[in-house]
């Protein structure tokens, strides 16, 4: 988890001051009466297929203490499958892998390493197919020395290149098809720049890639940001999205966008090529623009960032945009009950609400809508064929199985192992399960014909509970007394004060439908007496990576539900340094 967040940290470096470091001719006069997120967003292409910016100046120092772990040492298998052989291409990659990971000790180290400023701006594109990373340096030559110890202990050398006067170093990547592929690394007025580049590459592509030369048509000019920060209501710093329009172009047109020529060049006579030839006629054209006009992109955008020396709180939506509303409007209809005590669990819990008597009209309304649209488009025609083979009418008999079913939920809100035995078995356990639905007692008795053992339970109406203990072995069954009881619409398992208390108040509660998933764990409390149990059977190696998921103190939190706007997965995320970090 932490690797990704420092990897999204620095994908969204400081592009916006190294439009401002550009000298003149470079830029067009314009860009001087422009803020920074402006300038940020007049370098990159209107259509890049991916973008991930940070358009306002983000606390990475802060950011980097509250997530910063002790890592000193990359995984072996990696460094085997690296180093194997000898090959010097392997071993400065492996060299490169080892220095981020023993910056990983810490924040300070992690920003001399790769000289990041506390402070920065920028972005992550894409020039059609050409992935490009630039992020501002205080320090620029500390990403040149790591480069360098990375040739040193691998002999694998950097040749110089120029390009509009401006020179910048490439590592030759050797590709079994011996094509052309060039790892480009680029530092100009305190900015460093990663991308590729290939021999199908135009020298246009690569010098709008290196910031050397303006798009035709900018990012800026088209809008979409700030239409997307204004449509999801997302804070103006940090937004992300996956353009599904521009990649339907690239692949139905031989010239739609930067991208669709780009793979147009990269397929050249190649005669795989010709499978997707189909997909260049007007009827996919047409045809397959609509139906992506109905899910135009997937965001990524800020909706609450509080980052202070002891804290990160971020709290960040993902929205698979839709603008088909007969889809969404089935999809919402089968969305169930996620229970109320899930908002505040202090281990792990897990809801998933689906509404059983809707799963079938709904998938029968989706399926309809779809095998009733006539196709031109030979791909699309197939893709016809093959869904109207899966009639959705054959859930009927499992839905009928579980009418009434809502949702369920589970909650731990405490635990602990005991090692000392001849095997290990849990000590302690405050934990809840839950079924809701519209008459859970007629589901409960349903399932004595398939579980005989429970024939004998007859459920009190009054939510009394009953004891399981006898029905489920137990060492401790003095500490762990499970109980089952029937609480207004929901059927519970339960053991633990707390949890019995969570289940006495769901008496009250109506398993309205309110989302489709939640998860939500803290990393500390789960692991700390699991990581014990863990090590056991455990290398050293992997002992140490147990550590740290022990040492992460950081609780999370996920939602995923069906709206308007598309389907959302909304998540939260509150770290703070590491145990092990404080220590320090």
């Amino acid at each position: 988890m932490r690797n990704i967040l420092i990897a999204g940290a620095v994908v969204v470096a400081g592009t916006a001051g190294y439009m401002l470091s550009q000298k003149e001719g470079k830029l067009p006069e314009v860009a001087s009466r422009l803020n920074a997120a402006e300038m940020l967003l007049e370098s990159i292409p209107a259509d890049t297929v991916v973008f991930s910016g940070q358009l306002e100046s983000f606390p990475l120092k802060n950011y980097l203490r509250n997530t910063t772990f002790a890592q000193a040492q990359m995984p072996p298998e990696l460094t085997y499958e690296l180093e194997k052989g000898g090959d010097p291409q392997g071993l400065f990659f492996s060299s490169l892998l080892q220095s981020y990971f023993s910056a990983s000790q810490s924040a300070e180290e992690f920003q001399k390493t790769f000289g990041l400023n506390d402070d920065f701006l920028g972005a992550f594109f894409m020039v059609g197919a050409i992935p490009v990373l630039r992020y501002q340096s205080d320090d620029p030559e500390a990403i040149l020395k790591l480069f360098e110890k990375a040739e040193q202990d691998s002999g694998f050398l950097h040749q110089t290149k120029q390009l509009n006067g401006h020179s910048y170093r490439v590592y030759h990547i050797a590709l079994k098809n011996e094509q052309k592929f060039e790892l480009v690394l680029s530092i100009q007025d305190g900015w460093v720049t990663v991308t590729i580049n290939g021999n199908k590459v135009e020298t246009s592509d690569l010098e709008v890639a290196l910031g050397l030369k303006q798009p035709d048509s900018s990012l800026q000019a088209s809008g979409k940001v700030q239409s997307i920060q204004q449509q999801h209501n997302f804070l103006p710093n940090s937004i992300g999205f996956i353009d599904h329009q521009e990649l339907v172009t690239a692949i139905t047109s031989k010239d739609g966008n930067s991208l669709a020529k780009m793979i147009n060049g990269f397929s050249g006579d190649d005669q795989k090529a010709q499978k997707f030839t189909d997909l260049h006629s007007s009827e996919c054209q047409r045809e397959m623009a609509e139906i992506v006009a109905s899910w135009p992109k997937t965001v990524i955008g800020m909706r609450d960032m509080q980052i202070s020396e002891e804290r990160s709180y971020v709290k960040a939506s993902m929205i698979v945009e839709s603008n088909n509303s007969p889809v969404m409007k089935a999809l919402a209809s089968m969305q169930g009950y996620i229970p109320s005590y899930l908002k505040d669990v202090p281990v792990f819990g897990f809801g998933f609400g689906l509404d059983a008597n809707k799963i079938n009209p709904a998938l029968s309304s989706i399926w309809t809508s779809v095998s009733n649209t006539e196709y031109s488009c030979g791909p699309l025609i197939e893709m016809k064929n093959n869904l109207t083979q899966s009639n959705p009418a054959a859930l009927a008999m499992f839905t009928g199985m579980i009418q009434g079913v809502k949702g369920v939920g589970m909650a731990v809100s405490d635990f602990s192992v005991n090692l000392n035995g001849p095997a290990p078995d849990i000590q302690n356990l405050d934990a809840l399960l839950t079924l809701s639905a519209d008459n859970p007692e007629v589901l409960f008795n349903m399932s004595k014909t398939f579980a005989p053992h429970l024939a004998s339970i007859q459920l009190p109406a009054d939510g009394s509970p009953v004891d399981l203990s006898s029905m489920i072995p137990n060492p401790k069954a003095d500490q762990i007394k499970p109980m089952l009881a029937l609480k207004g619409k929901h059927l519970v398992v339960y053991t633990g004060e707390k949890s019995q208390t969570m289940a006495d108040a769901l008496a009250a509660e109506q398993p309205e439908s309110n989302g489709v998933m939640n998860l939500s764990a803290d990393y500390s409390r789960v692991f700390t007496p699991l990581v014990p149990l863990m090590e056991m059977n455990a290398t050293p190696e992997v002992a140490d990576q147990f550590q740290i998921l022990k040492n992460l103190n950081m609780k999370i939190s996920m939602d995923i539900s069906f709206s308007d706007k598309g389907i959302e997965m909304a998540t939260q995320a509150d770290m703070q340094a590491s145990k092990a970090t404080s220590a320090q």
